[in-house]
């Protein structure tokens, strides 16, 4: 029996069949029953099976024969089982009608098949006919080792019924099994197709309480037009974007009522765009319920033949923190561009192979080069040149924008410049490693020139005051408050005898110079409460030379104060009147 119509596919692929085994199609109770009810109506023996022959059913009607003794033994039940396999074996023409390979008694067989495959075998017979020979039959007892007594008195209860009587039982078998198992597999198909579509009904339901919350909970706004611009749906989101309940929208002309004047001619062309090329998008300003402008950006596809939405459906996002972040950055940018070519600082920035990316003004009117001849230009074919103080070019290797970015460190140094036009200056550099992709260095540049110069006529006129402070004829010194000498001058040094001046600020003032000392505490006291005494104040006292010799001095003394108001040093110049 079987049942040709095509099974069902898994709901989850198009390429695997269902594979259903024959209690799929009928509950086992069920199945029992009509197989016993078959075999009292005909008189047969009757079991289903796998297709391999292990029973599915209790057996029915079974002669004492089969089940007792041949069955009982093992070369006997598998011989049974073998036979059971065979007489199952698939055939959609009819029942296969054949002796049993296990005692000889008349069988039938139909095979069980669902959609082209082969689910189970319903086997009857266990009948005898004029056919059978009765030595032959005790020839297998004493093959599978059945009692030979048993076995005849057995063999003598079996049922006989004619070939042909047999045949028309086993047809009546083969068209009751096909029309059950039709109509088992039309309730299972029906119960599969049933189980599917409310799966479906389920993930469908699923899928639109997840769209739902989708749209619900998004930080977007989901806004659908009719194709004159009309809202006609609004999500939940625009009340926290916008400050209006979605109902407030409903009907409004958005373009022309809702968003800022300015922006409405560029929102009306990308609302064309959507409707005759499918999709298309705008930033713009919407007002918002408070009155302020809102900057939103909406992208937006052509839904208008879509019969389940028929509209423009445009999903509309806050943009307002990233527009004032763009604002920020390019004030950012001009704040620093400004600052960058006002610099008096001279600024730079260059490629790891020391070429010029960035100059500002100042670096230009240092180096006397124009920005056209400074950028992208490699280092030594710039125009002007770095100078050692020798006189000497610097080596590409040697520049410190390139050292900088080689090194990794802080380079810095002052340096000698030849301008384009001939001319010089000195200026003092400082170039830094720049972490950035494409970078290499940053060099700082001030020209120092009028300060070079500065310090030249200072370390002139230091010179000239030393040489006059060396050679005076008159003794100059410096003295502490403590009572030492902080600076004299040879003058000073030989009027009172000592051999250097390092010998001589070694002295303590009161015991060792003045020939009394307390005539220095005399001295200090008489003078404490004055202000300023400058060199044209004079002082006459005495004073006791390294050898002992004591001379008369003639000193026009100030005192030297601190920014505390507080005496410093005592300072004059001597000339020896002895």
């Amino acid at each position: 029996m079987s049942c040709t119509r095509p099974l069902a596919y898994n709901a989850d692929t198009t390429s695997s069949p269902i594979v259903v085994t024959l209690t799929d199609i009928f509950d086992l109770k069920e199945l029992q029953q009509i197989q016993d009810s078959f075999a009292v109506a005909t008189g047969v023996a009757s079991i289903i099976t796998q297709p391999d022959g292990v029973p599915i059913t209790t057996p029915s009607n079974f002669t004492r024969l089969c089940n007792d003794i041949i069955r009982k033994t093992g070369k006997g039940c598998a011989n049974c089982y073998k036979s059971d396999a065979l007489l199952g074996r698939y055939n959609p023409e009819g029942p296969v009608l054949q002796p049993c390979l296990s005692g000889g008694l008349w069988d039938a067989g139909a095979s069980i098949t669902v959609g082209g495959h082969h689910v189970g075998n319903w086997l009857i017979g266990q009948v005898r006919n004029e056919t059978q020979d009765e030595a032959s039959m005790l020839s297998y007892a004493d093959d599978i080792g059945a009692d030979r007594k048993d076995f005849l008195a057995a063999l003598a209860e079996v049922p006989s019924m004619s070939v042909d009587q047999f045949r028309n039982v086993a047809n009546a078998l083969f068209l009751l099994a096909n029309q059950l198992s039709d109509k088992a597999y039309q309730n299972l198909q029906l119960k599969q197709t049933i189980k599917q579509r409310e799966q479906a009904e389920l993930e469908l339901k699923a899928s639109e309480q997840r769209f739902s919350e989708l749209i619900r909970y998004s930080s977007d706004s989901i806004t659908i037009l009719d194709k004159n611009g009309i809202q006609i749906f609004v999500s939940d989101a625009v009340e926290k974007m916008l400050g209006y309940k979605p109902s407030e929208l409903l009907g409004i002309p958005v373009i022309e009522e809702m968003l800022h004047p300015d922006d409405q001619e560029m929102v009306s062309h990308a609302f064309a765009t959507i409707i005759n090329d499918g999709m298309g998008g705008a930033q713009y300003r919407h007002k918002h319920k408070n009155g302020s402008w809102v900057y939103l950006e909406a992208w937006g596809t052509n839904q208008l033949e879509n019969p389940d939405i028929r509209g423009v459906v445009v999903n509309v996002r806050d943009i307002t923190e990233r527009k004032q972040a763009e604002t920020s950055l390019r004030e950012s940018r001009e704040k620093y561009r400004i600052m960058f070519e006002n610099l008096p600082l001279g600024l730079a920035f260059t490629d790891t192979t020391g070429r010029y990316l960035e100059v500002n003004r100042a670096i230009e009117e240092i180096f006397g080069s124009s920005r056209r001849n400074l950028l992208g230009v490699p280092p030594l074919e710039r125009g002007f040149t770095v100078l050692h103080q020798d006189g000497t070019p610097f080596q590409q290797h040697e520049l410190i924008t390139l050292r900088a970015a080689r090194e990794q460190q802080l380079i810095q140094g002052d340096h000698l410049i030849r301008r384009t036009n001939g001319t010089y200056c000195y200026v003092s550099s400082i170039a830094a490693p720049l972490p950035l992709p494409g970078y290499g260095a940053m060099l700082a540049v001030m020209d120092i020139t009028e300060r070079k110069r500065a310090e030249d006529a200072l370390r002139e006129s230091e010179s000239r005051l030393q040489n006059l402070f060396e050679k005076m004829p008159n003794g100059y010194y410096r003295s502490t408050p403590a009572g030492r000498f902080v600076d004299a001058n040879p003058a000073f040094v030989k009027m009172l005898g000592y051999d250097s001046k390092e010998e001589l600020l070694q002295v303590d003032i009161p015991r060792t110079v003045y020939v009394e000392p307390e005539e220095r505490g005399v001295y200090l006291r008489a003078n404490k409460n004055s202000e300023f005494l400058g060199f044209e104040h004079v002082e006459y006292y005495r004073l006791r030379g390294k050898d002992g010799r004591i001379i008369q001095v003639e000193d026009q003394a100030r005192y030297v104060k601190n920014a505390q108001g507080e005496v410093a040093f005592h300072e004059g110049i001597c000339r020896d009147i002895t």
